[in-house]
């Protein structure tokens, strides 16, 4: 199962890598076929996939070295309303 993750963290970085490679060789019309994907539900049902395979690629190795398994951590805080200001003499 290990091996598997590994494999596909290999993955990751290589599309990673190949991505700024060919970065500055597209057309404007690229860019805009491009921005039109982002903007498809397809892409985030990708891009969620691709995120939960690199988390689970770091938990295992995380879990191999012998640490905890990252906790879930908040995405926002909600911080209380500041105080009104102090009115000056």
């Amino acid at each position: 199962m290990l091996f598997i993750h590994h494999i596909m963290l290999y993955f990751v970085i290589h599309c990673v890598i190949i991505f700024i490679e060919v970065m500055d060789m597209h057309t404007n019309d690229f860019e805009a076929a491009f921005s039109q994907f982002l903007d498809r539900h397809e892409y985030d049902e990708a891009e969620n996939a691709l995120f939960a395979m690199v988390r689970i690629a770091f938990s295992a190795g995380w879990q191999a070295a012998s640490g905890a398994p990252p906790q879930s951590e908040r995405i926002y805080e909600l911080l209380p309303p500041c105080p009104p200001p102090v009115p000056q003499k």
